[in-house]
């Protein structure tokens, strides 16, 4: 009899370890699953900050493209750890960048743009300013993240420098813009008058001033861009065949 309530009590208590242990260790795969998404996110929001202060001005505020390839595509979509092969194109594409023009150049053929626009490289090995963590933000941002977000991060990082800027005695309404060469200087201040006057600089930079929120608009000129369709773009929100279908 005390044999058996002995042994009784070492069942007992071998499921209660039993137990104990499995719970240690659902609660242990449950602490690194939430550390997981603790840590994605976080990349997430590091990447936000990365793409506008950086990507933005060339991809668009929402990835949409414009000197630079679109990126809001539902075939860049999908939790990196299981779009390996999506994780690594985009990973080399920003850590190496692409060939082309260092000034955009875009080329008209038939009633489609093409873009032979360089991508600089953006990894430290290769010259530029992002080490291996910063270009992993980037992409989980662009795999995962929230295109609705860019703009407002836009918005503070342009209020944070305005600010600094009025705190140490400058002011951002008086940067110089770029005159357009082969433009007399009346010419040149109409221009610049309307583009600041009808609110352009809010999201356009010429030269020194403006926002980043549009592309950068110094050396337009330059693109290969006709005038007519520079002008059925201002006019026309709306316009077809806006950005080119080609990158090189």
């Amino acid at each position: 009899m005390r044999y058996g309530r002995h042994h009784l009590v070492v069942i007992v208590l071998s499921w209660l370890i039993i137990l104990i242990i499995g719970a240690y260790g659902l609660a242990e795969n449950n602490r690194m699953a939430m550390a997981e998404r603790r840590q994605m996110k976080e990349s997430i929001e590091r990447g936000l900050e990365l793409f506008a202060r950086n990507c933005a001005t060339c991809h668009g505020p929402k990835g949409e493209g414009c000197v630079g390839a679109p990126l809001n595509r539902k075939d860049y979509r999908g939790q990196p750890s299981e779009n390996q092969a999506t994780f690594d194109f985009l990973y080399k594409t920003i850590a190496d960048g692409r060939p082309g023009t260092g000034i955009p150049r875009w080329v008209r053929r038939g009633d489609q743009w093409y873009s032979y626009t360089a991508m600089p490289a953006w990894s430290r090995a290769k010259g530029g300013p992002l080490n291996e963590m910063h270009i992993n933000d980037l992409v989980n941002f662009i795999m995962l993240g929230n295109w609705d977000d860019v703009p407002g991060k836009i918005a503070e990082i342009e209020k944070r420098a305005r600010d600094a800027m009025l705190e140490s005695g400058q002011n951002p309404d008086a940067l110089p813009m770029r005159d357009a060469p082969g433009l007399d200087a009346a010419a040149n201040k109409r221009g610049q008058d309307l583009f600041v006057g009808k609110g352009c600089v809010a999201c356009h930079r010429i030269g020194s001033r403006g926002g980043s929120t549009g592309p950068d608009l110094s050396n337009v000129g330059a693109w290969g861009l006709d005038r007519e369709f520079l002008k059925s773009y201002l006019k026309n929100t709306n316009l077809p065949n806006r950005i080119p279908v080609f990158w090189s």
